[in-house]
């Protein structure tokens, strides 16, 4: 797993958006790599855009338990930040 990639993982565990207890360590591991996936395709990309795209990967594997919300932004930019 790439630095990247396990940074991605961090800051997803840690906002934990489907509330999982306990949280196991591969528990986000589709959505983090679809994350990465995105970001390695899109190189001049916005937080806004990317806050977007984690709610539609977040609701799309989790229809029903997650609701879109602003904190993919704020997300979104801790994980810019990485790059």
């Amino acid at each position: 797993m790439d630095k990247n990639l396990n940074e991605i993982k961090e800051i997803i565990n840690e906002w934990n958006p489907i509330k999982i207890e306990p949280l196991l360590d591969d528990e986000y591991t589709v959505e983090v790599q679809l994350i990465n996936d995105y970001l390695q395709k899109h190189e001049d990309i916005t937080f806004s855009d990317l806050g977007e795209k984690i709610n539609d990967i977040f609701d799309t594997k989790f229809k029903g338990y997650f609701i879109k919300t602003e904190d993919s932004f704020y997300i979104a930019k801790k994980i810019l930040k990485t790059k």
